[in-house]
C-alpha cells in the first residue's frame, strides 16, 4: 500500500514505480485524490547459468552484463555488470526487461566471452547453460628476410602496449623468433594491438591492426624484414685521442632518438655503431656532460 497527502497539484499528477525486480510503471494522468489505485507489476525476467574456468571447472568470480541492442533496457532503468561469487560457478541475474540481448561475462584472469542475440520475455527465466573461459587471445606468425623469404631467427617481436595487452599474470610482451622464424603469444586481452619486429642486420618493422579475435588478423602473420644498413665512427677530444664511454646518439628526421632506438655509448677505443638502422637521414650527437 501506498499514500501521498498534501499534493500541490490540483488535478492530475505523473505516478511512477520503481521495482528492481518487477521494472518500472508509469501514469502520466493520475488524479489527484484517487482512492484504491491498483498497480500491477509483472515480474522482469531473469538470465541464469553457469560460468567455467578453461579447465572445466566452476569459476570463482566473474562480472555479468546483459545489454540490449538500444544499450536501454525496457524495464527502464540501465543494467550494470554485476559481480558473481559463486563456490558452483552459477549465476543469476534478475531484473532483465523485455527485449534481445547481448551478454557478457568478463573474468580478469580470462577473456571475455560474449553471447548476442538472446530474446527474454518478462517474467521469462533464460538459461544460458555452461559458458567456458578461455586463456585468452593468441597471435602468431613468423618473420623472413625481405627478398629472399628465409627465416629470420633470434628477430625480437614486442606487443607495443606491452602487459596491458594481456590478461594479469600472462604478461610475456616479447619473444624471440625460433630457427624457423617463427613467433608466438598466448593470454592476449580482447584487443587490437600492434607488434614491432627488430633485429641487428634489419631495419625494424611495425605491425598495426593484429586482432587476436579474428583468426585471419592474429594467426599466421608474415613478417618480412628489409636489410639494414649500420653507422659507425669513433670519437675522439680535440687532441684527437678516442674518448670512450661518451653517449652517442642516432638521431632521426622527427628529432627523436625513439623511432630508431638510437642510443648508445663508445668502447675503450672511442668506437661506436648502430645496427638496424631503417633507410633515411640521421643525425650522429656525441654528448659527455661537463665537457
Amino acid at each position: 500500500a501506498f499514500e501521498f497527502t498534501s499534493i500541490i497539484a490540483e488535478d492530475f499528477v505523473e505516478l511512477e514505480i520503481n521495482s528492481k525486480d518487477h521494472g518500472t510503471y508509469r501514469a502520466e494522468q493520475v488524479k489527484v485524490g484517487s482512492q484504491d489505485l491498483r498497480v500491477e507489476l509483472k515480474p522482469l525476467a531473469v538470465i541464469i547459468g553457469r560460468v567455467l574456468d578453461p579447465a572445466g571447472n566452476p569459476a570463482k568470480s566473474f562480472t555479468v552484463r546483459p545489454q540490449s541492442k538500444d544499450g536501454q533496457a525496457k524495464s527502464g532503468s540501465r543494467l550494470r555488470a554485476r559481480n558473481f561469487n559463486p563456490a558452483d560457478g552459477r549465476f543469476e541475474y534478475k531484473g532483465v526487461g523485455n527485449g534481445i540481448y547481448t551478454l557478457s561475462i568478463r573474468s580478469l584472469q580470462y577473456a571475455a566471452v560474449t553471447l548476442t542475440d538472446l530474446r527474454v520475455e518478462a517474467g521469462d527465466v533464460l538459461d544460458v547453460g555452461d559458458i567456458q573461459l578461455s586463456e585468452g587471445g593468441t597471435v602468431s606468425g613468423v618473420v623472413v628476410a625481405a627478398g629472399t623469404n628465409e627465416p629470420v631467427e633470434g628477430a625480437r617481436v614486442r606487443v607495443v602496449q606491452g602487459a596491458r595487452a594481456f590478461q594479469p599474470g600472462k604478461a610475456t610482451s616479447i619473444v624471440t623468433t625460433d630457427a624457423a622464424g617463427e613467433f608466438f603469444f598466448a593470454g592476449l586481452k580482447d584487443q587490437v594491438l600492434s607488434l614491432e619486429v627488430s633485429h641487428g642486420n634489419f631495419a625494424k618493422e611495425r605491425l598495426s591492426g593484429v586482432d587476436p579475435r579474428i583468426s585471419g588478423k592474429s594467426q599466421g602473420l608474415l613478417v618480412e624484414l628489409a636489410a639494414a644498413a649500420s653507422i659507425s665512427g669513433v670519437v675522439v677530444d680535440s687532441r684527437r685521442q678516442p674518448v670512450k664511454s661518451i653517449a652517442v646518439y642516432l638521431i632521426g628526421a622527427d628529432k627523436s632518438t625513439s623511432a630508431t632506438g638510437g642510443t648508445t655509448k663508445t668502447d675503450r677505443e672511442g668506437v661506436f655503431e648502430f645496427l638496424g638502422v631503417s633507410p633515411g637521414n640521421y643525425t650522429v650527437k656525441a654528448h659527455r656532460f661537463g665537457n
